[in-house]
Protein backbone atom coordinates (compact mmCIF):
# COMPACT_ATOMS: atom_id res chain seq x y z
CA UNK A 1 0.00 0.00 0.00
CA UNK A 2 1.42 3.43 -0.87
CA UNK A 3 2.39 5.72 1.97
CA UNK A 4 -0.24 8.31 1.07
CA UNK A 5 -1.05 10.64 3.96
CA UNK A 6 -4.48 10.26 5.49
CA UNK A 7 -6.09 13.64 6.03
CA UNK A 8 -9.09 14.64 8.10
CA UNK A 9 -10.76 15.64 4.82
CA UNK A 10 -10.24 12.13 3.43
CA UNK A 11 -11.71 10.54 6.56
CA UNK A 12 -14.71 12.89 6.37
CA UNK A 13 -15.23 12.11 2.66
CA UNK A 14 -15.05 8.35 3.22
CA UNK A 15 -17.41 8.42 6.19
CA UNK A 16 -19.83 10.54 4.13
CA UNK A 17 -19.83 7.98 1.28
CA UNK A 18 -20.42 5.22 3.82
CA UNK A 19 -23.21 7.26 5.42
CA UNK A 20 -21.26 7.16 8.66
CA UNK A 21 -20.63 10.88 8.98
CA UNK A 22 -21.91 12.42 12.22
CA UNK A 23 -24.72 14.15 10.30
CA UNK A 24 -25.90 10.78 8.93
CA UNK A 25 -26.67 9.39 12.38
CA UNK A 26 -30.33 9.86 13.33
CA UNK A 27 -30.73 11.75 16.60
CA UNK A 28 -33.21 9.12 17.78
CA UNK A 29 -30.66 6.29 17.37
CA UNK A 30 -29.46 4.60 20.53
CA UNK A 31 -26.28 6.35 21.70
CA UNK A 32 -26.53 8.88 18.86
CA UNK A 33 -24.57 11.60 20.69
CA UNK A 34 -21.77 9.20 21.56
CA UNK A 35 -21.62 7.79 18.02
CA UNK A 36 -21.58 11.29 16.51
CA UNK A 37 -18.80 12.46 18.84
CA UNK A 38 -16.74 9.34 18.13
CA UNK A 39 -17.06 9.71 14.36
CA UNK A 40 -16.19 13.40 14.57
CA UNK A 41 -13.19 12.63 16.77
CA UNK A 42 -11.81 10.06 14.30
CA UNK A 43 -11.35 12.79 11.70
CA UNK A 44 -10.11 15.25 14.33
CA UNK A 45 -7.39 12.85 15.52
CA UNK A 46 -6.13 12.35 11.97
CA UNK A 47 -6.14 16.11 11.38
CA UNK A 48 -4.35 16.80 14.66
CA UNK A 49 -1.63 14.26 13.85
CA UNK A 50 -1.14 16.00 10.50
CA UNK A 51 -0.76 19.35 12.23
CA UNK A 52 1.80 17.90 14.66
CA UNK A 53 3.77 16.47 11.74
CA UNK A 54 3.75 19.90 10.10
CA UNK A 55 4.95 21.63 13.28
CA UNK A 56 7.53 19.09 14.44
CA UNK A 57 8.21 16.64 11.63
CA UNK A 58 11.13 16.37 9.27
CA UNK A 59 9.12 16.20 6.03
CA UNK A 60 9.97 18.15 2.89
CA UNK A 61 13.69 18.20 3.75
CA UNK A 62 13.24 20.07 7.01
CA UNK A 63 15.34 19.30 10.03
CA UNK A 64 13.39 17.61 12.80
CA UNK A 65 12.26 20.19 15.34
CA UNK A 66 11.71 17.87 18.29
CA UNK A 67 13.39 14.64 19.36
CA UNK A 68 10.01 13.38 20.51
CA UNK A 69 8.60 13.56 16.98
CA UNK A 70 11.68 12.80 14.85
CA UNK A 71 10.56 9.29 14.04
CA UNK A 72 8.25 9.71 11.01
CA UNK A 73 6.35 6.55 11.96
CA UNK A 74 5.62 7.91 15.43
CA UNK A 75 3.15 10.44 14.06
CA UNK A 76 1.68 8.01 11.54
CA UNK A 77 1.02 9.40 8.11
CA UNK A 78 -0.17 6.39 6.14
CA UNK A 79 -3.05 3.90 6.25
CA UNK A 80 -0.94 1.09 7.70
CA UNK A 81 -0.11 3.39 10.61
CA UNK A 82 -3.79 3.85 11.40
CA UNK A 83 -4.80 0.18 11.34
CA UNK A 84 -7.88 0.48 13.53
CA UNK A 85 -9.32 3.42 11.60
CA UNK A 86 -8.48 1.79 8.27
CA UNK A 87 -10.04 -1.52 9.36
CA UNK A 88 -13.17 0.18 10.71
CA UNK A 89 -13.71 2.06 7.44
CA UNK A 90 -12.95 -1.05 5.33
CA UNK A 91 -15.30 -3.28 7.33
CA UNK A 92 -18.05 -0.66 7.19
CA UNK A 93 -17.60 -0.41 3.43
CA UNK A 94 -17.87 -4.19 3.00
CA UNK A 95 -20.89 -4.40 5.30
CA UNK A 96 -22.66 -1.74 3.26
CA UNK A 97 -21.75 -3.45 -0.03
CA UNK A 98 -19.39 -0.77 -1.37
Amino acid sequence: MPRTPISAELVKAVTKVLKMAPDDIPSAAKGADLVKRTLHNLAAIVGNIGELRTLYGSGHGQECKSERFCNRDMLGSSPEQHPHLSRFLWDTSEHKGH
